[in-house]
């Protein structure tokens, strides 16, 4: 098989560095950093997945900038947002979030979630159907089951090692050991949203991985099977962060997508991006 490709995941703070903001939301007063490029389309919203962070989607955000306005948030716990040592339940990430739009003044708007970050996202789009005009669910899956005791192991590694690699890979894990031991035993226990997604009214883009052992095709087959309208690609060569394994790709995927108007129906099919 094919090498797959290797991105940079050393620089925490990418070249959008110049356009992050903060903004301070819920009861708990958490401050949650973002990325804001400017536009004078419908606004795209990017979560990230379980450690990640918002330059995550550099490649995606600068090509969509020019059509859109692009906020890339660092989500509780992650990035440059705060870490508190509470609390990491699904609520939590979802009481922020909400608290977030609402701050924001975003009433309709693009939503697009990355592992973890599809969870949440899909929580939101059954939510506020109203607000969530499209949604792209990038390497998720309906429940982590299959994984078995693969999260857990991981918030048991002794905390140098979980230093280590945060140290090491800022970017791939922005997540400090505090963080990451809670979140996978509180809300990565909690992810379960097999049933939700018939309930998702908006055209839907699934992608995912040919070679994600997390979230594998045949979870990505099963969803957009699910949706009322939905769009499913595979990439070739990738595994599971596939926004930057195969960042322009996507990026032209997304593009198209959201550039493809309003709520006409979108045609199950899967495409194996090849070209990088």
């Amino acid at each position: 098989m094919e090498a797959l490709p290797l991105f940079n995941y050393r620089n925490p703070d990418g070249r959008l560095s110049v356009h992050r903001k903060e903004v301070v939301v819920g009861s708990e007063g958490i401050t949650l950093s973002y990325i804001d490029l400017s536009g004078e389309g419908i606004p795209i919203v990017f979560l990230h997945g379980a450690s990640g962070c918002a330059v995550q989607w550099e490649a995606q955000a600068e090509r969509l900038a020019g059509l859109h306005r692009v906020l890339c948030v660092d989500m509780r716990g992650h990035g440059k947002s705060d870490k508190p040592a509470t609390s990491y339940k699904t609520g939590d990430f979802m009481d922020d979030m909400v608290s977030w739009l609402e701050t924001m003044g975003l009433h309709e708007f693009y939503l697009v979630g990355h592992s973890f970050g599809g969870y949440i996202a899909t929580l939101l789009a059954v939510r506020f159907p109203e607000r969530v005009k499209k949604l792209v669910l990038m390497n998720t899956t309906g429940n982590l089951r299959h994984l078995g005791v693969l999260p857990r192991t991981a918030a048991s590694l002794p905390a140098p090692v979980l230093n280590a690699v945060h140290r090491a890979m800022p970017v791939l894990v922005s997540a400090p050991p505090h963080v990451t031991r809670l979140f996978m035993v509180q809300a990565l226990a909690e992810w379960e949203c097999w049933e939700l997604y018939p309930r998702i009214d908006c055209p839907t883009l699934v992608t995912t991985g040919k070679w994600d052992a997390v979230a594998p095709p045949a979870h990505a087959m099963r969803i957009a099977s699910s949706l009322k309208d939905a769009r499913l690609e595979v990439f070739l060569f990738s595994r599971h962060m596939t926004m930057l394994e195969r960042a322009r790709p996507v990026a032209a995927s997304l593009e198209a997508f959201f550039s493809g108007g309003g709520r006409k129906p979108l045609k199950l099919r899967t495409r194996e991006t090849v070209k990088s």
